[in-house]
């Protein structure tokens, strides 16, 4: 049977370790089409929107910053925005992830 397949390739020109290397690059080219470069581009695609959120956070600080200067100096008229008494964290039980608790 090798001799077979020997003879058979050499008849269409192509040896017969050429045919398992072309299969095996023809099957991770396609994984690569696949799998590889979905995944590649949505992390690039989210690596931009993260960029693009810290700019903003920037921004908001920033202006945030602007804002709370200019209420330094102003009397404390706006006192009752600040909350009164002790703050408590927000804490999620283990035994329900869907439900939030005060603790």
């Amino acid at each position: 049977m090798i001799s077979e397949n020997k003879t058979e390739n050499k008849e269409e020109g192509m040896p017969a370790w050429v045919m398992p290397i072309l299969s095996a690059l023809g099957s991770m080219g396609g994984s690569y089409m696949l799998w590889v470069k979905p995944l590649q581009d949505s992390f690039k695609a989210m690596s931009e929107q993260i960029e693009e959120l810290r700019e903003e956070v920037r921004e908001l600080k920033r202006k945030n910053n602007c804002e709370a200067e200019e209420l330094d100096g102003e009397d404390e008229e706006k006192d009752y925005l600040l909350p009164r008494g002790k703050l408590r964290p927000v804490k999620t039980n283990p035994s329900k992830r869907k439900t939030l608790s005060l603790r």
